[in-house]
């Protein structure tokens, strides 16, 4: 039976769940999930979306994530419920109490505090929320932790460099359903494959130092958010959405792109693409 003292703190968090809205538990819940995940610290070292508090807020409420000085911003005159969660401590107060209008802020200070900023989600964005503060959150990870690199020139935005570059995420794609079999000689080929198309995008295009920046810095973050998301439901070959991408035409404006890739074969790091 439990005692008298868990059922206190039982009643008092389903009553301060309660007084919450449908949207703002929603909330609530995904960052209790995502917390859990992060405990084991498999997505990324060193790197927890909680780590700074985060204030999400809408026109006429703000929610204090972690934030240790709340009584100081919201006045006795807006209400404010408290939900103690364990490692996660939600306070909402009944306005804006920054006048945030703004979409959001990362590093932003408040109190001294290091403090990340986002606007309350519209109702079609609710259910990935949380997924897109790990992400956005991880860019203010990066801000500290990673060496700052050149971006380099943009892309070029041209019909065959994206036919190119379509072709590389598709033989990435490959790599991972066959990783998922095991298939090593798949994998080999298919790894080979994308290294030598992109080698020959940077050839024509000069594209490296932008790609590269843009991997590191979107490409950690995506993955970041992506394994979260992968460590909170089961993964297997049978639930897996297999594309079938053996035959594509790839099309891009004027620059087409006819290939099986059952049949596009390297040699002396030159693509050739058989007839079938």
């Amino acid at each position: 039976m439990l005692s008298r003292s868990i059922l206190s703190i039982f009643f008092l968090f389903s009553f301060a769940l309660n007084a919450l809205s449908v949207d703002e538990k929603t909330i609530l819940n995904q960052f209790i999930s995502a917390d859990k995940l992060f405990e084991n610290e498999s997505s990324w070292r060193g790197y927890h979306f909680l780590r700074s508090p985060i204030i999400v807020y809408s026109e006429d409420k703000t929610l204090f994530f972690n934030f240790p000085n709340v009584k100081k911003h919201c006045s006795t005159e807006n209400t404010q419920e408290e939900v103690d969660a364990g490692s996660i401590k939600l306070s909402v107060c009944s306005a804006n109490v920054f006048n945030l209008t703004n979409g959001f802020q990362l590093n932003h200070n408040v109190d001294d505090l290091v403090v990340n900023i986002f606007k309350f989600p519209e109702a079609h964005e609710i259910d990935e929320f949380s997924s897109f503060v790990i992400h956005e959150v991880f860019h203010s990870y990066q801000v500290h932790h990673f060496e700052n690199i050149s971006m380099g020139d943009p892309l070029v935005d041209n019909s065959e460099n994206n036919a190119w570059a379509t072709l590389e995420n598709l033989y990435l794609l490959r790599v991972y359903q066959d990783l998922l079999y095991s298939n090593m000689p798949a994998i080999d080929s298919f790894v080979r494959k994308f290294i030598v198309i992109r080698a020959l995008r940077n050839k024509k295009n000069n594209i490296s130092a932008y790609e590269n920046w843009l991997e590191r810095q979107e490409g950690t973050a995506e993955f970041v958010e992506i394994k979260i998301i992968a460590d909170g439901q089961e993964i297997s070959i049978e639930n897996l959405e297999k594309t079938q991408i053996n035959e594509l035409v790839i099309k891009d404006k004027d620059f087409e792109l006819k290939a099986n890739l059952k049949f596009i074969t390297i040699q002396d790091n030159t693509i050739i693409l058989e007839e079938t």
